[in-house]
């Protein structure tokens, strides 16, 4: 049945149907219509947003992590300068014997005292300083150290490589164990001037007493 509108102009067509049975379904609808298209669109915008959100906040970590290390290497830097110039510019000996009792390490002072360039030194042990005094007691004291012992400091007495005598206060402690073993680590004090003084005053004392007993035998 065909109206024609007054308006429009164009044909009414109007189907009337018999019952529900008259209508045949060909193809089912798309199941991507315009509402779900749109919903995904949506969701994909937000998944985006938070990947860049999440992208964003793990460059700020990064970035915080990197500038915490960096503080970090700097400060162990300026710590390791500090300890570095303390060590060469200390006016005690410090020197650090292996496990076999070689010099691995030697500062500046135990070059200045003993006579001896650093080369010399890495190839000698401190029984090549020509101790003057019984070499068994030095190694006695070192490997108490080694055996876990607190023994009190030592009193070395040395020749030097001019051959002067040097006398050293040396206190130890045994460092973490390495590759090659537990070392010594020895911090040694010249105490030449003070023993020489204290000789040269217990001779003038033995002296004046030699001298009272000498007048005393001739009243």
């Amino acid at each position: 049945q065909f109206q024609q509108t007054d308006d429009l102009q164009t044909p009414d067509l109007r189907l009337v149907l018999r019952s529900a049975d008259d209508i045949h379904v060909v193809s089912p609808p798309p199941w991507w219509n315009s509402t779900r298209i749109m919903a995904a669109m949506v969701l994909l915008a937000v998944l985006v947003l938070a990947i860049i959100g999440w992208l964003l906040s793990l460059r700020l970590q990064v970035n915080r992590l990197a500038r915490a290390l960096k503080q970090h290497i700097q400060r162990e830097a300026s710590l390791e300068q500090q300890h570095r110039d303390l060590y060469n510019n200390a006016g005690v000996m410090i020197y650090l014997e292996d496990e076999n009792g070689r010099l691995a390490s030697v500062n500046p002072a135990v070059e200045r005292i003993t006579g001896y360039s650093r080369d010399e030194l890495l190839r000698q042990n401190p029984e090549d300083w020509q101790l003057t005094r019984p070499l068994e007691n030095y190694r006695r004291w070192v490997n108490a150290h080694r055996a876990g012992e607190s023994p009190a400091g030592f009193e070395l007495e040395v020749r030097t490589r001019n051959g002067s005598r040097a006398v050293l206060d040396v206190h130890a402690h045994v460092t973490a164990p390495g590759p090659d073993g537990a070392g010594v680590l020895c911090i040694a004090r010249d105490i030449t001037e003070r023993k020489t003084a204290e000789e040269n005053l217990q001779q003038a004392k033995q002296a004046l007493e030699d001298a009272n007993a000498g007048l005393a035998d001739r009243n």
